[in-house]
């Protein structure tokens, strides 16, 4: 294993520090540890944990002055998951990003409840920015209706730790890119364009964004592909054509690339390759980067389950696959 998948697979065994108190001869145990340290050192004996919570951007939440109530899942929780394979998949370094997502929605900052404060109802806004719902409170408290708290109020000095009986999922990472954009999660700032959207189903390329990836997609605004159409009238009806198609998708697929490029990477990056296997050029104004020239990203780092979604104010134009009377971005 890497040292950086070691640490992520570690981030998931933190989780076994709170199993003692689903077992009644440590119960003894679970009372001398309450109150023994931040939420931080109590699932962080072991430095590599430590380790792990900087990765996910963790520690400074819960070694802060809280109050924080953090929500790990336990290693038995993991394993029967219906997402086992897909924990399993962003535990690999190169999917760190979603694995921060994960347990970003597993944890609350500015609140540290504990079970005798909930009612059926409450809802809670985790760091990841979704919410998640207490759905019942006997025999055990529930959330999102199947995940139960099986080891409630483990007290630490700075908030409250509850190990969960199962993964809580946030919504990012239940939809593929394509189904992202077209119902965007609740937390989400952003808005994407239907005419884009249009374009890829007429593409047929729904099913390859709606696959395991990872994909990154550079996704031009409502505003830029309405702009294409202006500078070159007819653009549209053109690529609409099914007689073009093959001209579409090669379009479509100049905007998305087979890994997970985050914004941060495109700031060291010269050059990207596209999905198409063209090459995009990468330079940096100011302190975002630009694809292609002008193709400047506007909204960035937005996670989908399999992959990561930029913004673009200008669709990107390869000039051999265009139509007669558009002119290409240079």
């Amino acid at each position: 294993l890497s040292k950086i998948l070691k640490i992520a697979v570690l981030i998931i065994q933190a989780s076994s520090i709170l199993s003692f108190k689903q077992l009644n001869e440590n119960e003894r145990e679970v009372r001398s540890l309450q109150g023994a340290g931040t939420v931080a050192d109590m699932v962080s004996t072991d430095p590599t944990i430590a380790a792990a919570l900087f990765v996910t951007g963790l520690t400074a939440v819960l070694n802060g002055t809280g109050p924080v109530t953090f929500l790990p899942p336990t290693d038995a929780a993991i394993a029967r998951s219906d997402e086992f394979d897909y924990i399993q998949q962003i535990l690999d370094p190169s999917w760190i990003s979603h694995l921060r997502v994960l347990f970003l929605y597993h944890t609350v900052d500015g609140v540290g409840f504990t079970s005798a404060d909930l009612s059926v109802g409450d809802r809670f806004t985790t760091l990841e920015g979704s919410e998640f719902e207490i759905t019942g409170l006997a025999p055990l408290v529930t959330i999102n209706g199947n995940t139960p708290i099986v080891a409630p109020d483990t007290l630490a000095t700075n908030g409250v730790i509850h190990a969960l009986g199962n993964v809580l999922i946030p919504p990012a990472l239940k939809l593929p890119i394509v189904d992202f954009m077209t119902t965007p999660p609740p937390a989400t700032t952003y808005s994407f364009s239907t005419t884009l959207l249009e374009l890829i189903s007429l593409a047929g390329l729904e099913s390859t964004l709606g696959g395991d990836g990872p994909f990154t997609l550079f996704a031009p605004t409502e505003v830029a592909i309405q702009q294409m159409e202006t500078n070159s009238p007819g653009t549209l009806n053109f690529l609409r054509d099914p007689a073009n198609k093959a001209t579409l998708t090669s379009l479509l697929s100049y905007h998305a690339v087979s890994d997970l490029v985050l914004s941060a990477t495109l700031m060291g990056a010269s050059s990207i390759v596209s999905l198409d296997g063209s090459t995009l050029s990468v330079t940096v104004q100011g302190s975002s980067p630009v694809i292609n020239g002008n193709a400047n990203i506007v909204g960035s780092d937005i996670i989908a389950r399999n992959g990561i979604i930029h913004i673009v104010d200008a669709v990107i134009l390869p000039a051999a696959t265009l139509p007669p009377t558009t002119t290409p971005n240079s």
